[in-house]
Parts: C-alpha cells; sequence; structure tokens
C-alpha cells in the first residue's frame, strides 16, 4: 500500500515538474517571438 502511494506521488511530481518546465518553455517562446516583432 505504503510503495503504491509512493509510486502515485513520484509519478505526480513528475507530471507537475514537466508541466511546469513545459509552460516555462512556451512562455519563453512566446517572449521571443514578440521581441523579433
Amino acid at each position: 500500500m505504503t510503495s503504491v502511494v509512493k509510486k502515485a506521488l513520484k509519478i505526480l511530481v513528475f507530471v507537475l515538474l514537466g508541466f511546469r518546465l513545459f509552460s516555462l518553455q512556451r512562455s519563453v517562446c512566446v517572449i521571443s517571438v514578440v521581441k523579433k516583432l
């Protein structure tokens, strides 16, 4: 039971980190495009 919970928490943390990195990259791309304009 505890190992399953730990696995789920790990997956959740990885997903959150990946989503944050993705949104950060997207915002950086948008900023660079706006600067080019």
